[in-house]
């Protein structure tokens, strides 16, 4: 089997530079960085939904902030 690279070092960086993405070499003939890089995505998808949960609770929490003080301004006197 002949050794021919699909994608260069250098063409891996820049498409990962462009799309703002990580770049992890890998070789599928040798299993180089193979494991490692599927730990890596792994490891970010987790970060990344738990960042995103954060920010849907902050978000909630702001709402319901928001709707309460909206119903206590509403009120006629301090004590109803």
């Amino acid at each position: 089997m002949e050794s021919i690279r699909e994608v260069t070092t250098d063409e891996g960086r820049e498409f990962a530079r462009r799309n703002k993405i990580e770049f992890i070499e890998t070789s599928v003939k040798s299993g180089s960085n193979v494991k490692s890089a599927m730990m890596d995505l792994a490891r970010l998808i987790n970060i990344k939904q738990k960042q995103r949960r954060e920010s849907t609770a902050r978000r909630e929490l702001q709402r319901l902030t928001v709707a309460q003080s909206s119903s206590t301004n509403n009120r006629k006197c301090k004590y109803c």
